[in-house]
């Protein structure tokens, strides 16, 4: 990972070629009330112009994706990880004979690119002309070089997230164009070393190496993709009832430890087994080794001293508030 690079992601401005995040596109004229009746979050409310983040759960509410969805008008447009689209379609498609609603996948019809940091409203005002900020989950369609550009509000990673969607085509010359003019801000390039610190830095669990079958949402940091008052969605007795009269027995927790962390890493506390860390990385800012992973609720105590097991292997940890 290139120090200059992560340091620009926290100061500055940094960019990164995402376009092999999964990108779907609903449709028709029933979407919303279809997408309404499955996913966690309010998408009756959605208006033109406007996202939000959401998942889709299976019937016993264990986590299958969360994802973005933006309305663009024309269409709902969703944004995910690489892994995730195959889940989302699969899941959808069965109620989907009974809609008006069509699915398509149009990963391969958008390259796409993350900007990160600070002077991300800047580089967006003064390089590409868009005037209008974008709020969280905002989507804005304009014109660049005679093509159509989406800008999308992406406040995962980083508050300032935008992604920008461009045709295949004109992506080398988008990209040329942002970087080159993007000097002025501090843009530099990143790559998925350094994107991987930011995660994990941020506390964004990645699907299917932080979660598994059985996760829950509100396990993780993913309340702000369920509303509580819309009534039914797919998952929904069973997120209702941990919120209203009970509580998830584990909780998503960082920790901070001076040596390397290997992963999937068992947690113990007293020689008692509390948990796991399944993600690690280097901090740079913090100079120290983080992890992320699940832990018992009763043990999840920023500052508590755990132990770190994996095949012999021993390290001394300490659980941390997220974001790290």
């Amino acid at each position: 990972m290139e120090l200059k690079a992560y340091e620009a992601a926290k100061h500055k401005a940094a960019l990164i070629d995402v376009s092999a995040w999964g990108k779907l596109a609903f449709r028709g004229q029933d979407c919303k009330k279809f997408l309404h009746g499955l996913l966690t979050n309010d998408i009756q409310s959605l208006k033109q112009g406007q996202g939000l983040a959401t998942c889709i759960l299976t019937p016993k509410g264990k986590l299958i994706a969360d994802f973005a969805l933006y309305d663009l008008g024309e269409n709902l447009l969703s944004i995910q990880l690489p892994q995730a689209t195959g889940g989302i379609i699969s899941t959808l498609s069965k109620p989907l004979v009974l809609s008006q609603t069509t699915i398509e996948d149009i990963t391969r019809q958008w390259a796409a690119f993350l900007i990160i940091g600070p002077e991300t409203t800047n580089i967006l005002k003064d390089i590409l002309d868009v005037r209008e900020i974008l709020v969280n989950y905002a989507c804005a369609q304009f014109k660049w070089d005679k093509e159509s550009l989406l800008a999308l509000s992406y406040p995962v990673l980083a508050q300032e997230g935008i992604l920008l969607l461009t045709n295949p085509n004109k992506a080398e010359k988008l990209r040329a164009h942002l970087m080159k003019q993007g000097h002025t801000f501090g843009l530099e390039s990143i790559g998925s070393d350094t994107l991987e610190v930011l995660r994990i830095e941020a506390g964004v669990p990645a699907l299917g190496v932080d979660t598994d079958e059985d996760t829950l949402p509100l396990e993780l940091p993913l309340e702000n993709t369920i509303s509580f008052t819309k009534g039914c969605y797919m998952g929904q007795e069973t997120t209702a009832r941990i919120k209203n009269f009970g509580h998830v027995n584990r909780k998503w927790i960082g920790l901070k430890a001076q040596a390397d962390v290997r992963t999937p890493a068992d947690v113990f506390v007293d020689d008692k087994f509390i948990g796991k860390i399944t993600s690690a990385t280097q901090s740079p800012r913090l100079k120290a080794t983080l992890g992320l992973g699940f832990l018992r609720s009763e043990y999840a105590v920023p500052g508590t001293k755990v132990l770190l097991k994996y095949d012999g292997w021993e390290c001394p940890a300490e659980i941390a508030a997220i974001p790290i």
